[in-house]
C-alpha cells in the first residue's frame, strides 16, 4: 500500500457519496513524477461539482492534508 492510497480512497468515497458518475482512477505514478494518480468523474451540475470539491477539501483538512489541485 502506497502512502497516498488512504487519501485516494477518501477522495473516491466522497465522490461516490455525492453521486457523481463515470468515476475513473488513473495510476500515472510510473509515467510521471508529478503525481501518483488522477481521479476523474462527471457531475450533473456546477452545484454538484462544488459540493464534491467542498466535501473532499473538508475531509482532507480533517486528516491535515490538502489537495494540491482540484479542477
Amino acid at each position: 500500500m502506497k502512502p497516498c492510497d488512504n487519501i485516494i480512497e477518501t477522495v473516491i468515497e466522497k465522490i461516490k457519496e455525492k453521486k457523481c458518475r463515470d468515476l475513473v482512477k488513473l495510476d500515472v505514478g510510473e509515467a510521471t513524477d508529478l503525481t501518483e494518480s488522477f481521479i476523474i468523474c462527471t457531475s450533473y451540475s456546477d452545484i454538484q461539482s462544488r459540493a464534491v470539491v467542498d466535501a473532499i477539501s473538508e475531509e482532507l483538512k480533517k486528516k491535515n492534508k490538502y489537495a494540491h489541485s482540484i479542477e
